[in-house]
């Protein structure tokens, strides 16, 4: 199980693919969601701690491919991010 304290500031966000889809601005304080800086557009992006698969040297690994996470990336602070 992945645990929020592994996840610093500053490490890549990368999709099952290896690719970069975002870097963390930090964990929310829910625990719950990550925060990630502004992307291309400007904007900030949240993602759940949920679709998280593991955390190591290169980032934090996602579960899904780059185009599922984008979709299921919040465009404003939720509650809670989503579970993928």
């Amino acid at each position: 199980m992945v645990q929020a304290k592994e996840i610093k500031d500053g490490m890549q966000v990368l999709c099952k693919d290896g690719n970069l889809v975002g870097i963390v601005d930090h964990m929310e304080s829910d625990g719950k969601t990550i925060k990630l800086k502004r992307d291309t557009t400007g904007a900030h992006r949240w993602y759940g701690l949920d679709g998280v698969q593991s955390i190591d040297a290169k980032g934090v690994h996602l579960k899904t491919s780059g185009d599922v996470a984008k979709k299921a990336m919040q465009t404003t602070a939720p509650r809670s991010a989503p579970a993928l």
